[in-house]
């Protein structure tokens, strides 16, 4: 996907625990203020399939109990998952708002992705306060953008 170098960009950085909900208000009012170009980013992590690389990692069912190795192909099934879900989510309230949008996915580790779509100096990039913890955020505090972070405990 090539990025408009032009126009102002609001980048919402996504992850499987997401609030979308505030996410999405944030970039409403950020929207409101000016036009600007929108991008859901999926920042897709690796741990789940660190972990399933691991001997001894074991997934243990919420409902039943029984316990199953914990696989590299059951880490991708839950990722993909995490990301369809993401996805629809994200497209419904584009289409509740008759907004376009770009939902692009990307690993955490692309830097070189993650500037083309959130470096510039006037693109702001939305995120969960939660990414804080995360590796890429080192990376984004080093970029040309404004960050605007969400706090989980406002999703309702």
């Amino acid at each position: 996907m090539k990025m408009t170098d032009d126009r102002l960009r609001v980048v919402i950085a996504v992850t499987e625990f997401s609030p979308l909900s505030a996410l999405w208000r944030a970039a409403m009012n950020l929207l409101n203020e000016s036009p600007a170009e929108l991008v859901a980013l999926f920042v897709d992590d690796d741990r789940w399939r660190r972990a399933a690389s691991l001997p001894f990692t074991r997934e243990i069912s919420r409902f039943g109990g029984s316990a199953a190795d914990f696989t590299v192909q059951r880490a991708e099934q839950i990722n993909k998952e995490a990301i369809t879900r993401t996805r629809q989510r994200i497209k419904q309230l584009a289409s509740k708002a008759d907004l376009a949008l770009a939902f692009e996915v990307l690993p955490e580790s692309d830097q070189q992705r993650v500037n083309e779509f959130v470096g510039g100096g006037q693109n702001i990039l939305i995120a969960p306060s939660s990414i804080t913890k995360r590796p890429i955020y080192t990376h984004l505090t080093r970029l040309d953008c404004r960050i605007l972070l969400v706090e989980a405990a406002e999703e309702k």
